[in-house]
C-alpha cells in the first residue's frame, strides 16, 4: 500500500470564507495538536505534534498561527519517537522562545524534514505587519536540528488584522508535492492577494504566483507527476495547475446547487476525487474528475445516519477514505466518521470517533501494514486539547489509539 499524505493543514473545514475570528485564548501549555506520523524501519514509529496558542470554539477549529499583542509569546513543536501501540520512547522539545508553527512532516536524506511557519515582522511601506514565512527545518533521527532555511518577507502570509488587532485566522496551507518539494498557499502578507509559493526541501524558493483572493483554497491535491490541483469552496471550482504553477484546467460546480465542493486528493495523474456535503440530506458527496476529458465522470452521494457537514479525502493506495464530521452546521460535538469506499463509491467500512469529544483530524497516513494512521487532537475532559494517533486496520478496525500530553 502506497504512503499518503493529506494536506497537512486542517481539513475539516466550511465557510469562513474571508477568514474566522476573533479567537477566544486559552492557556499555551494546555493544549497539543498531532501533525503527522512515519513508521522507521525498526518499527517504531516518528510523531511530530505541536503547542497552540488559541483554539476556536466553533467549527473549524484550526491552528492559530498568530502573534497575540501581549507578549512574551512562544509556541514548541513536539517531536516524539513512539513504540507500536504508542508508548513514549524519546520526547524532544523546541526552544523555549521559539515562534514557528510546524505544519507538515516528510522524509529526508539526512533525517527528517519539519515544513513550517515562521513568524515575524515585515515592512509595508514602513508600516510592520505580523507575518508568516516559510520555514523548512532537518532534523536527526534523534531530533536534533541540523538545518534549516527562512524564507523572506516577499514570501510571507498574512496572518492577523493589524487595524482592529482582532486576530483573524487565514489559513495557509502546506502540501508536499510527488518530488518532495513543498507548496504554501493561503493570503499574501502584502497586497491583499492569494501566493502559492513552491519551496524545495532545502528552503529554496522555486517559484510563487499571485492569484486572485477569491483563490483562496479550501483544499490541495498532489499528483504523481508533479502538478497538483486546488478545489475552492467559495467559488465551488476545482482548477488543475502543472508543476510551474499556471492553471491549465478548471471545473466548476454549480453555485446555487444543493451541494458544496470542499476537499479534494489525487487518484492518478489525469483523475481527482472531490468530496464535500449536500445541504439538504447532510451526507456526503464525492465527484470524480478527469483532466483528459475535462469534466466530471462519476459523482454519488454517501448516505450516512445523522448530520454530516464536512468531509475531507484521501486515496489510501486500495479505495477512498473520507472522514466525515458532525460540527457547527449540524448542531453535534465535532465528532467524526471514517468511511472506507471502493474507486466506484462502493461503502466497504465505516467507523465512528471521538464520541460526544470534540475532534480534530490533521493527518492520514498509510500503514506498511496496509492500514491507516489519523492524527489530530481531541478534547479531554478539562476542556483542553491532546494530541491524538488512532491506528486502523485496512478495513477500519480500531487497532490502538494513544493521546499525547504536552
Amino acid at each position: 500500500m502506497a504512503y499518503v499524505f493529506l494536506v497537512c493543514l486542517g481539513m475539516l473545514w466550511i465557510g469562513c470564507d474571508d477568514g474566522c475570528g476573533p479567537y477566544t485564548p486559552k492557556p499555551r501549555e494546555s493544549d497539543l495538536i498531532g501533525i503527522g506520523v512515519h513508521e522507521l524501519a525498526d518499527g517504531n514509529l516518528r510523531f511530530l505534534a505541536q503547542e497552540v496558542n488559541r483554539w476556536q470554539e466553533a467549527d473549524p477549529v484550526a491552528l492559530d498561527c498568530s502573534i497575540p499583542p501581549d507578549f512574551p509569546y512562544y509556541l514548541r513543536s513536539q517531536k516524539l519517537t513512539l513504540a507500536e501501540g504508542g508508548r513514549v520512547i524519546s520526547r524532544s522539545s523546541g526552544s523555549e522562545f521559539e515562534s514557528s508553527t510546524a505544519q507538515c512532516l516528510s522524509e529526508s536524506p539526512d533525517g527528517y524534514l519539519v515544513a513550517g511557519l515562521l513568524q515575524v515582522y515585515c515592512d509595508n511601506f514602513s508600516n510592520y505587519i505580523a507575518a508568516s514565512v516559510p520555514l523548512i527545518s532537518v532534523y536527526s533521527e534523534d531530533h536534533q536540528l541540523m538545518r534549516y532555511a527562512q524564507l523572506p518577507c516577499e514570501y510571507g502570509f498574512l496572518e492577523m488584522d493589524v487595524l482592529s488587532r482582532e486576530t483573524e485566522y487565514f489559513r495557509v496551507q502546506v502540501v508536499e508535492l510527488s518530488n518532495g518539494d513543498l507548496l504554501y498557499w493561503g493570503l499574501a502578507a502584502v497586497g491583499g492577494h492569494v501566493q502559492a509559493v513552491r519551496v524545495s526541501p532545502y528552503g529554496e524558493p522555486l517559484w510563487s504566483k499571485t492569484f486572485d483572493a477569491s483563490r483562496y483554497a479550501s483544499g490541495l491535491a498532489a499528483l504523481p507527476n508533479g502538478e497538483f490541483a486546488e478545489v475552492n469552496h467559495g467559488m465551488q471550482q476545482l482548477v488543475w495547475f502543472d508543476a510551474s504553477g499556471n492553471a491549465t484546467f478548471s471545473h466548476s460546480f454549480p453555485l446555487s446547487g444543493s451541494t458544496a465542493v470542499q476537499t479534494a486528493a489525487a487518484l492518478n495523474d489525469s483523475l481527482v476525487i472531490v468530496a464535500g456535503v449536500t445541504w439538504d440530506t447532510q451526507n456526503p458527496y464525492v465527484w470524480t474528475v478527469s483532466r483528459a476529458s475535462q469534466s466530471v465522470v462519476a459523482q454519488s452521494e454517501i448516505e450516512l445516519a445523522g448530520c454530516q457537514d464536512s468531509t475531507a479525502v484521501f486515496n489510501t493506495g486500495d479505495g477512498i477514505l473520507l472522514v466525515c464530521r458532525n460540527g457547527e452546521y449540524c448542531g453535534g460535538p465535532g465528532s467524526q466518521t471514517a468511511v472506507l469506499l471502493d474507486y466506484d463509491f462502493n461503502l466497504q467500512a465505516q467507523e465512528n470517533f471521538g464520541g460526544s469529544a470534540h475532534v480534530v483530524l490533521r493527518s492520514v497516513r498509510g500503514a506498511a501494514d496496509g492500514g491507516l494512521y489519523l492524527c489530530g487532537a481531541t478534547e479531554i475532559n478539562d476542556g483542553t486539547y491532546r494530541g491524538l494517533l488512532y491506528k486502523y486496520s485496512q478495513t477500519l478496525a480500531a487497532e490502538w489509539n494513544t493521546y499525547i500530553a504536552p
